[in-house]
């Protein structure tokens, strides 16, 4: 099982997905980095001649509510599936949406980790013996980071995340799944010095010079989304499960 942890802009991906009108989300969006690599298209070229399609169609004159409506002004997560279609006829809608939003989503990370579940979870409880912290506060007893509260998060783009993003499945009971990361994990990390990070590596593989030297990388890997959270009050930490 792999362990995925993202450090997400949430309130600004809330804002381009929710709040903003389209042809504004896509004049940011086309100028901000891939991070996951999803290579939406977001350039403007592109979306100018398909919202034209969308406002002279049949769709759009059946459901604009007035003469004045511009689906250029329609926020990215307010299009309707049929909606969806006319600007992307080649593509089934609901596909389209999943697809939108990753491209989206993937602009408003900050930081990645991507390792074994097993692996990272007891590196992290080794770090939290050599740091003489509280590893029940931290990690639960598999090693995943701890689930916080998810109250402050906009509702709209939890339901989102659950619904559109390809890593989150509601069929299969807890995995994969997503949750926000506990404030409490990231104390494994704040102050953390690499001999610590050594330390650990170590205590896990005592006699393995080379294992010590990947689980030392691992653990900076994941100090460095701990410093990416740390940055700013508008980003959240989310972790994921994802069956190998």
């Amino acid at each position: 099982m792999l362990l995925v942890l993202d450090i997400v802009d949430l309130l600004q991906l809330d804002e381009i997905w929710s709040r903003r009108p389209v042809i504004t989300a896509f004049t940011r969006l086309d100028e901000r980095p891939d991070y996951l690599n999803y290579q939406f298209n977001f350039q403007i070229e592109d979306l100018v001649p398909r919202l034209s399609r969308l406002k002279r169609s049949e769709t759009w004159r059946t459901s604009r509510r007035s003469p004045a409506d511009d689906p250029a002004r329609i926020p990215l997560g307010a299009l309707s599936a049929e909606q969806l279609q006319e600007l992307y006829p080649q593509t089934e809608a609901t596909q389209q949406r999943q697809v939108l939003f990753q491209g989206v989503y993937s602009r408003y990370v900050l930081a990645h980790y991507r390792g074994l579940a097993q692996m990272t979870g007891e590196l992290l409880r080794e770090l939290s013996d050599v740091r003489y912290l509280d590893v029940d506060s931290c990690v639960d007893q598999l090693g995943v980071p701890r689930s916080g509260s998810p109250e402050w998060i906009p509702a709209g783009i939890t339901d989102e995340i659950r619904a559109l993003d390809c890593r989150y499945d509601s069929t299969e009971p807890g995995l994969p799944s997503a949750f926000v990361v506990a404030e409490d994990f990231w104390n494994l990390f704040v102050k953390a010095t690499l001999e610590e990070y050594q330390s650990a590596a170590a205590r896990l593989h005592p006699s393995d010079l080379e294992s010590q030297a990947r689980c030392t990388t691992m653990l900076q890997q994941v100090a460095d989304i701990a410093y990416a959270w740390h940055r700013s009050p508008s980003v959240v930490g989310l972790c994921y499960h994802i069956t190998a």
